[in-house]
C-alpha cells in the first residue's frame, strides 16, 4: 500500500514540475595559440653576485625575451577574446 501511495505521489508531483527547454548553442572553436620560442641555451659566470654573459649569449637571451613577450601577449589576447565570446553566449541564454 505504501509503495502504491508513494508512486502515485511521485507521478502526480512530477507532472507539475517545469524543466527548462534545451537550447542548442554554437560554441566557438578554441583559438589556435602560437607556439612560443623555446628558451635558448646560454652560459654565463656568476662572481660576487654578478652574472657575466658573452655578448652573443646576452643577445640571444635578449631577443628571446622580446619574442617571448610578444608571443605570450598575443596568446593572452586570443584566449581572453575566446573567453569573452563564451561569456556572451551564456549571457544571451540568460546565464549570469
Amino acid at each position: 500500500m505504501f509503495h502504491l501511495l508513494t508512486g502515485m505521489f511521485l507521478s502526480f508531483s512530477a507532472c507539475s514540475l517545469a524543466f527548462p527547454a534545451k537550447v542548442a548553442i554554437d560554441i566557438p572553436p578554441r583559438p589556435t595559440l602560437e607556439v612560443c620560442p623555446p628558451q635558448p641555451v646560454v652560459q654565463g659566470m656568476v662572481k660576487d653576485g654578478t652574472v657575466t654573459l658573452l655578448v652573443a649569449d646576452a643577445t640571444k637571451l635578449r631577443d628571446w625575451i622580446r619574442a617571448y613577450i610578444v608571443c605570450t601577449q598575443s596568446n593572452q589576447t586570443r584566449a581572453l577574446g575566446h573567453i569573452e565570446k563564451l561569456e556572451n553566449r551564456l549571457k544571451a541564454l540568460g546565464g549570469k
